[in-house]
């Protein structure tokens, strides 16, 4: 066996050290950063690498590409220079004029900036690059508007907008202004992503028009936040009194708990029913319970118009043995006025669902419900039970067939297919035959290519609906009608990519009475930012028109 002296053992010790020191040191003296150019200079008594002509900067959260670089690597510093800046990130591109940024601190400043997110854009002052938060983006004295245009139709100017990537974007001190000329302010806008990455709103303002049986209407649609708080706000009203409102808000006391506030009202005149007035105003306050395993809420509120207190109670699970239980209690005055139970599980390839609910217009006393699984593009389900509608209570059994399909003959030629044939058996003693329905939808579209970039689409849609026997319940009757649908739609280029001018012919003709029950044209300006549209209805004279932002 080899032995080994004191003064070897310390050789090897001082070795090993030596090798280790210089491999921390080399490892300490990484650079934190990339930077590739055209030319790049270094000055390192200042300690400063300078690049020219398309430089690119990388490091471990963004990357910056500019014709002029500067590091200054004592510092951890980048300045970056020329007639476009851009910054890119894994979620964001922002362009701007100059860029100071701190590598090690991952904090700095666009100045000049502007962006898209989605199809919104943004511009300000300066965008801040914030670190270790839950928004990335500070844009301030911000300018957001979906136009494209260098002088936009309109946009809403903001004192912050913070960027939260993937998340939402929210908007601080909000003026909305149209060419220039302030409309209305808001305290907090917030724009939220869809699962598919888009913003699901870019403007409160959702219609204003005008039609025949409405007169003037307008609708106002606004999402909110505020610390812990988020909520919605929606109006609509029209000339001839229809208003609605609705305020909610909901404020999250923990992962688990939040507490909701809502406040409805609507009245509506139905001119179809003889001028018959719908009207709702209540409150409801709300606390709910979600569990990974189960959800649940109780609620209290009062009915303002029938003067009665409202409590309601609901319960969801649907984390079990891949079942789902859900309960619903609704309360007036401590009187049950609805009540539902709902049971649902897959048996393998069958779909099972057990029902029980009592005041509704629909009463399942109980009533189970199976759908099996496709078969040659042919779905079929079974339901049986007990049920009430319009004072009528029976036994009843059901079956659906189901069958949908599309196809593209060609390129510019589609085709579609669409059946549902149902069979309803009731267990009384006057209506012993089965009440058969059919509904059958078939359609046709052809796309032209003209000159110009101009692109004309025509086609029809026909459905009939086929009645056999009669139905003791009102909701399951279906009237009989055959409609043919021609349409043909013209689609003008514009000045930018997404801008253009359609116009719209379309009618429906009832082939039972050999008449015309309506004929539309329409004539739609889509721009970059909003779309104006005029249309009249040949058989009821009546005229609309609107913007749809």
């Amino acid at each position: 066996m080899a032995r080994y002296s004191i003064n070897q053992i310390i050789k090897y010790l001082l070795f090993l050290l030596l090798i280790f020191s210089f491999v921390f040191t080399v490892d300490a003296a990484l650079p934190e950063y990339s930077l590739q150019g055209d030319e790049l200079h270094y000055e390192n008594e200042k300690s400063i690498v300078h690049g020219i002509g398309n430089v690119v900067f990388e490091s471990t959260d963004l990357t910056v590409k500019s014709a002029e670089i500067n590091v200054f690597y004592d510092q951890h510093l980048v300045r970056a220079t020329g007639d476009q800046v851009v910054l890119l990130t894994d979620n964001q591109k922002i362009i701007g004029s100059s860029l100071v940024y701190n590598y090690q601190a991952r904090t700095g400043t666009l100045y000049g900036a502007e962006s898209l997110v989605d199809s919104m854009n943004f511009s300000g002052s300066k965008i801040n690059i914030v670190a270790d938060a839950e928004h990335q983006f500070e844009i301030e004295k911000a300018i957001m508007t979906p136009c494209r245009r260098e002088d936009p139709h309109y946009y809403y100017q903001a004192g912050e907008v913070l960027i939260y990537p993937g998340d939402k974007v929210v908007a601080k001190d909000v003026t909305f202004r149209v060419k220039g000329i302030p409309i209305f302010y808001l305290p907090r806008q917030v724009m939220h992503y869809t699962e598919e990455g888009k913003l699901d709103s870019a403007s409160p303002l959702v219609n204003v028009g005008y039609d025949n049986q409405s007169g003037f209407f307008v609708e106002f649609n606004h999402d909110y936040r505020l610390a812990a708080s988020t909520g919605k706000l929606y109006y609509k009203s029209t000339s001839t009194d229809d208003e609605e409102i609705l305020l909610n808000n909901i404020y999250q006391l923990n992962s688990r708990w939040n507490i909701k506030n809502e406040y409805h009202y609507n009245y509506t005149v139905d001119e179809s029913e003889d001028d018959e007035i719908e009207e709702i105003k209540e409150y409801l306050l709300t606390v709910n319970y979600k569990h990974p395993l189960f959800s649940s809420y109780t609620s209290v509120g009062y009915d303002f118009l029938a003067e009665q207190r409202r409590e309601k109670i609901g319960f969801n699970s649907s984390s079990f043995l891949d079942t789902n239980v859900s309960l619903y209690h609704d309360y007036l005055d401590e009187e049950l006025d609805h009540e539902k139970y709902v049971f649902s599980r897959k048996f393998g390839p069958v779909g099972a669902n057990l029902r029980y609910q009592t005041g509704y217009d629909y009463e399942y006393l109980p009533y189970l419900s199976l759908s099996f699984p496709t078969l040659y593009g042919v779905r079929t389900s079974l339901g049986t039970g007990k049920v009430k509608n319009g004072g009528v209570k029976t036994d009843k059994i059901k079956a659906d067939l189901y069958w949908n399909n599309s196809f593209q003959l060609t390129e510019k030629w589609d085709f579609y297919l669409n059946e549902h044939l149902t069979a309803h058996y009731y267990d009384l003693p006057a209506y012993k035959k089965p009440y058969l329905t059919g509904q059958v939808r078939l359609g046709s579209s052809y796309n032209f290519a003209l000159p110009a970039a101009m692109n004309l689409k025509t086609g029809f849609n026909w459905w009939t609906d086929i009645v056999e026997n009669s139905s003791p319940l009102v909701d399951d009757r279906l009237e009989e009608e055959t409609v043919f649908n021609p349409y043909l739609e013209l689609k003008l280029p514009g000045e930018f990519k997404d801008a253009y001018t359609k116009l719209n012919f379309s009618g429906n003709y009832d082939l039972k009475t050999e008449d015309w029950d309506e004929i539309n044209a329409r004539i739609t300006k889509v721009e970059d930012c909003f779309n104006f549209f005029v249309g009249y209805e040949f058989q009821e004279q009546k005229m609309t028109f609107g913007i749809e932002l």
